[in-house]
């Protein structure tokens, strides 16, 4: 019977527990919400999840004997609790703050409107420039020396600077005459090119003098050559191309006489007679022709002047052949 006894025991134990598994209980510990039945007492049912919904604060291990919180019924949703320790301390009081909703004022903002500014037209005036001078045009036969200033062919000022060339006068040399176009490499080592000239208070309607190391000209660009404006008519780099300057048979094919600088030139200048050639031509004494827009007139009846080595811009063609006339236009610049 006894043994009958100890047997059935566990098992009405186990029978009441799994019944009473199913209805809640008020556990001994006053801390918890609710509790269910254990194999021998109401234990307390501690769910952390909803302790920390709830905002009371923490329950760890609830076979530790940890319990919730006693949920505040009087709490407002809108209180948070704060404390100063991440550990739940039951003594300490917990500081509530209370977090009013803030209501922004609706901010309407003014649209301006601004006048528009009319920009008044500038109207720039042309500023004219006078020409400086001329001076004494080169003449074959006289002895330039260092510092003398002459006019070039191409109305251009011209300072003799041959100072580091001895005794030797290369000033005078017309192979070597300033503006002619004639050995220019050479030319530049003895003679300064300055600016162009006139008869000192003439004007240029402020139009830059040709430069043939500008290598931008094209339709429509402006430049003052032997005192006349001369305008471009192409942009196929004709205009800044070797041969095709201004007031040159090649050049009149690109640039056109657009108006005459006033003052420029303050001498007569005679258009240029036929161009020298050595070609079936023969020359005898009194024939004129023109070189670089330099002419010249035969001064010999000795063959001299339809002879190779003494054409009239060299110095055996001035010495024994040709006689130097002076400046002339329309003549090639360049052959």
């Amino acid at each position: 019977m006894a043994t009958r006894r100890r047997f059935l025991l566990p098992l009405i134990l186990a029978i009441t527990a799994a019944v009473n598994a199913q209805e809640p209980c008020t556990p001994p510990d006053g801390g918890c919400e609710n509790g269910e039945w254990g194999i021998r007492e109401c234990i307390c049912l501690c769910n952390p999840g909803w302790c920390l919904r709830q905002g009371s604060g923490k329950c760890s291990d609830v076979l530790a004997g940890d319990t919730c919180p006693t949920f505040s019924p009087t709490m407002s949703p809108s209180e948070v609790i704060v404390t100063n320790s991440p550990t739940w301390n039951p003594t300490q009081s917990p500081v509530i703050v209370t977090t009013s909703p803030i209501t922004s004022s609706p901010v309407t903002s003014t649209p301006t409107s601004t006048a528009p500014v009319s920009a008044s037209p500038v109207t720039s005036t042309p500023t004219t420039t006078p020409l400086p001078a001329c001076n004494d045009p080169w003449t074959q036969g006289t002895q330039y020396m260092s510092g003398d200033v002459i006019t070039g062919a191409d109305s251009y000022n011209y300072i003799c600077d041959s100072r580091s060339y001895g005794y030797f006068p290369y000033c005078t040399w017309s192979s070597l005459a300033p503006g002619t176009g004639q050995a220019p490499y050479w030319a530049d080592f003895v003679w300064t090119k300055g600016e162009l000239c006139g008869s000192g208070g003439g004007e240029c309607g402020g139009v830059s003098a040709f430069d043939g190391f500008v290598l931008t000209y094209s339709t429509g660009d402006r430049v003052s050559y032997e005192g006349s404006i001369y305008e471009c008519g192409t942009s196929d780099g004709r205009c800044f191309q070797d041969g095709y300057e201004p007031n040159t048979g090649n050049g009149s094919t690109v640039w056109t006489v657009t108006g005459q600088c006033p003052g420029a030139m303050n001498r007569s200048t005679p258009v240029c007679p036929a161009t020298y050639t050595l070609s079936g031509t023969y020359y005898n004494l009194g024939d004129k022709v023109s070189h670089a827009n330099i002419q010249y007139k035969c001064k010999t009846n000795n063959g001299r002047c339809r002879q190779y080595g003494w054409e009239p811009w060299t110095d055996l063609g001035i010495q024994d052949a040709w006689e130097n006339q002076g400046t002339c236009s329309g003549g090639d610049l360049f052959e």
